[in-house]
């Protein structure tokens, strides 16, 4: 990927997190409206007026603000639409609340993401997403690899699991017809040995060390991406503190040895964490569903 587009990446990040990313916004920095959202790009601020199909209007807009390698995320995200996998402003190019302390990424961080991957993400691969919320990242990776690949997405939070496979039987039904695409419910730090081992593994959160027997369940010439730093450090009683991350893919060249791209830095993610700290941390104003009447109300205090 070019450089500046990392450089355009993080410092759109830094922007759509700063305020209310951890206080009781669902969407920080989201106009409120149907029609009009706010859309950040490398170039410019604006607002972008949905039409009878936003999907494309949002993709569109982010292809002509970014400078990728690959046009394999926009083809992907015009695929998977994000309206059947949240019900929050989903063509916001923002961080949206998903319920029970998680956050769904910007359509803008995504794309980087499947970007960073996309000489990996062929046809046939097998893929472990680790963190899989809501679905819907997850489900551009499934698209990514094709009929012939796989994608487990695992996730720590039964609701969510359950939520992600309603979102793909919604918006994605043949990626289950054909299966391609699996939620379990578990602790993503232990990877899933199961259907090991993965041509790629995503880290959806930040880690301080790649976690003891992770990359055993990595294939050799196989990749995992994901962001390392002082994750936990970066919030405390639910306060922002300065902290950068560390974008990295590792390459396994065998079973005992990998190499470390380095890719950028990360001003701010949420960390891998177990149930109880996403409660504390991410959450402390309720752990409810995205659909919950008591989620909005928590929202909104």
């Amino acid at each position: 990927m070019n450089p500046l587009c990392h450089v355009i990446w993080l410092a759109g990040f830094a922007h759509l997190v700063a305020g209310n990313f951890f206080n009781n916004d669902p969407a920080p920095n989201c106009n409120e409206g149907n029609l009009d959202v706010q859309v950040f790009s490398g170039k410019h601020h604006g607002l972008l007026k949905l039409g009878k199909n936003p999907m494309d209007y949002l993709v569109d807009h982010l292809n002509e603000s970014l400078d990728l390698e690959s046009q394999l995320p926009f083809k992907a995200m015009r695929a998977v639409d994000r309206g059947h996998y949240t019900t929050w402003r989903p063509y916001a190019n923002c961080i949206t609340n998903i319920g029970y302390g998680a956050h769904m990424l910007s359509p803008f961080q995504q794309l980087m993401t499947l970007d960073d991957l996309a000489e990996e993400l062929t046809e046939g691969k097998k893929v472990l997403d680790i963190g899989s919320g809501n679905g819907y990242f997850t489900a551009l990776l499934a698209w990514c690899v094709g009929k012939t690949g796989k994608v487990i997405g695992i996730e720590h939070i039964p609701q969510l699991v359950q939520r992600a496979t309603h979102n793909v039987v919604s918006g994605n039904p043949e990626f289950v017809k054909d299966g391609r695409i699996k939620f379990v419910l578990g602790d993503g730090r232990k990877g899933y040995a199961d259907e090991a081992p993965y041509d790629i593994i995503h880290v959806g959160g930040s880690i301080e060390d790649i976690p003891e027997g992770l990359m055993d369940q990595l294939k050799v010439g196989g990749v995992m991406w994901f962001t390392i730093g002082n994750a936990k450090a970066m919030l405390t009683n639910n306060r922002r503190t300065e902290s950068q991350l560390a974008v990295v893919k590792a390459h396994k060249r065998n079973e005992k040895d990998w190499d470390e791209e380095f890719l950028g830095r990360l001003q701010r993610l949420a960390a891998l964490a177990s149930v109880e700290e996403q409660k504390y941390h991410y959450h402390p104003n309720g752990f409810y569903d995205e659909d919950d009447d008591k989620f909005d109300n928590a929202m909104r205090r």
